[in-house]
């Protein structure tokens, strides 16, 4: 196959991957682009060859400049950067994109250029923004209800002297009313006469309720104690009314004689209080379909890139090696520009591989948990040079998929937190199962961050914290500035039936 022939081949990976794809030489010249990347930059493929960065997006070739330089310097990758920007395929509106730079280099360890891949993250990092919204709007109504939870109680003292309480008596044997305030009326509709019949209270408790406090009232009563406790009454109307019932127990020569005390009416309280729960129960349930819906997404592009992509730059990478035993009849330029070509292919799918690797771990439903977890230190250590320590045991009970999963996600989004943040030089991660609870715990010795910090979470502690909450878990994150950071998390574990 001719060195034309290649270049064809390698334009058609480009042309159909689902993600931007170029490669710069060392003068910062686009060498080779696809359709993909290209739409972004408003411009065609062939509008960039040759053509420098600076000459074809100035108003970020000075940022992404310096960082290309960078990588050819000192042979460090840049990856997954974050930047946000305007672009001519969409002027108006602010597209984010994730970009990893890798520096390419010949068999003689010469520089020829660098490469780039970039993913538009946009949407997905709209659909977290609003988890992050949607659940501080939930903890914001969670506080206002307590404070309004708390403010009733502290209300109870002024309701009594408006009179919204109704204070009564009754005889401790027989629960018989012997006085009921004039409020009577506008909690359950029947005059306050009415009240003092035999086995009013009893018969107006809801049929659910009336067991329960029959019951609770008597061992009350014979601890001789005061007490406060809520039930249901049925109103003259036929309507449900939540009750607050406070007592004071009177005795004489020890022995309990008369019930007073205060009811009041906490219906809306009960009501709102459902109302809260339902919200938090749907919130969850969004939580778990979005991560799930972004799980799945991973998992389709990583089987994209790991079965069509991959294969087809095997099969390049394959050609060029038989193009090597073919090159005595080429001229030294064309050697060059072959040997570049396999390098360029090799590299790209190496990256592509790594992508596909972070995106989906396939390893954890062929390996297991604790398999996937080493392998996914042992690739970690390499990659960014920072020594790990995995201690693990065995896990002998059958894990849930979804506790699989989120326990692999948050060690992953620890260890870029570790990256990214830490400055660390040494981790240690700890997996165990015990006593009916999956533990998990990264360590790290670190810069740390302070407690502002803490309190101001981004949004891979905010995931992290989602996917321990949605399995049932437990999230903690303990941190000293100079002392490293711990992150740790506990699972209880079903045992099988």
């Amino acid at each position: 196959m001719e060195v034309e022939d290649y270049e064809k081949l390698l334009k058609h990976v480009y042309r159909t991957a689902p993600i931007g794809l170029c490669f710069f030489d060392t003068e910062l010249r686009y060498r080779h682009i696809n359709q993909w990347l290209a739409s972004i930059n408003g411009l065609s493929v062939e509008a960039h060859l040759g053509r420098t960065i600076s000459e074809v997006i100035p108003d970020v070739s000075v940022g992404v400049e310096l960082l290309l330089r960078r990588v050819m310097e000192t042979g460090e990758p840049v990856l997954e950067g974050v930047v946000d920007a305007h672009t001519p395929a969409s002027p108006h509106q602010k597209r984010i994109f994730l970009h990893s730079y890798h520096v390419i280099m010949s068999d003689e360890g010469i520089v020829v250029g660098v490469s780039c891949i970039v993913q538009d993250i946009t949407e997905r990092k709209r659909a977290e923004d609003a988890l992050v919204e949607a659940r501080n709007q939930l903890e914001a109504r969670v506080r206002a209800r307590t404070a309004e939870l708390t403010q009733s109680e502290l209300r109870h003292r002024l309701l009594l002297e408006s009179t919204s309480a109704v204070p009564w008596e009754a005889d401790c044997t027989t629960w018989q009313f012997t006085y009921v305030g004039p409020q009577a009326i506008k909690l359950l509709g029947y005059p306050p006469q009415q009240w003092l019949d035999i086995d009013f209270w009893t018969s107006h408790i809801h049929p659910e309720d009336r067991e329960f406090a029959q019951d609770y009232c008597l061992r009350s009563v014979k601890s001789k104690a005061d007490f406060d406790f809520e039930y249901r009454m049925i109103t003259a109307d036929g309507r449900t009314v939540w009750i607050h019932d406070i007592v004071n127990v009177e005795s004489e020569a020890g022995v309990p004689k008369t019930l007073r005390g205060f009811m009041f009416d906490i219906t809306k309280r009960k009501y709102a209080q459902e109302e809260l729960h339902e919200s938090q129960r749907v919130l969850q349930v969004l939580s778990r379909r979005l991560l799930t819906a972004q799980d799945e997404e991973r998992r389709g592009i990583a089987r994209e890139l790991h079965d069509d992509m991959t294969q087809r730059l095997a099969a390049l990478a394959i050609q060029a090696e038989v193009l090597e035993g073919r090159m005595g009849s080429l001229t030294a330029a064309d050697r060059q520009r072959a040997c570049d070509l396999a390098i360029t292919a090799q590299r790209l799918a190496t990256d592509i591989q790594q992508i596909s690797r972070r995106l989906h771990p396939a390893s954890l439903n062929e390996l297991g948990l604790v398999r996937a977890v080493r392998s996914e230190c042992a690739a970690f250590a390499k990659r960014e040079g920072i020594n790990i320590e995995f201690d693990a045991t065995e896990i002998e009970v059958e894990l849930p998929p979804e506790v699989m999963l989120s326990t692999f996600r948050i060690l992953q989004e620890s260890l870029q937190n570790v990256r990214k943040h830490a400055r660390a030089t040494h981790v240690d991660v700890n997996l165990h199962a015990s006593n009916g609870t999956l533990s998990l715990a990264i360590a790290d010795n670190g810069c740390g961050i302070d407690r502002e910090q803490q309190g101001e979470a981004g949004l891979g502690l905010v995931s992290m914290d989602e996917r321990a909450r949605l399995i049932g878990g437990r999230l903690t994150v303990d941190s000293m500035p100079g002392e490293g950071t711990a992150v740790r998390l506990s699972v209880p574990l079903r045992n099988p039936e």
